[in-house]
């Protein structure tokens, strides 16, 4: 929708794990490669390897929430 705007923007440690924090309200959570290219690449494998959907979060007051893909490159 025209009216989503980034409004956080975190990198993965060498765990592979993220955080950050937000103000209560309804988020999309997604994830890209270091070009910020959306994974994997190709929109129409979205759900074909892993858990890479974009996930729509609800976040009230003193939520934590853990919201984790199940990024498979292919490669084997």
């Amino acid at each position: 929708q025209r009216t989503q705007r980034e409004v956080a923007k975190t990198n993965l440690d060498k765990e592979g794990k993220y955080s950050f924090s937000l103000e209560p309200g309804r988020y999309i959570v997604d994830i890209s490669d270091a070009e910020g290219n959306a994974l994997p690449l190709d929109p129409a494998e979205r759900p074909q390897i892993g858990n890479t959907l974009p996930q729509e979060i609800e976040l009230l007051l003193g939520d934590l929430l853990v919201v984790d893909f199940d990024i498979d490159t292919g490669i084997r």
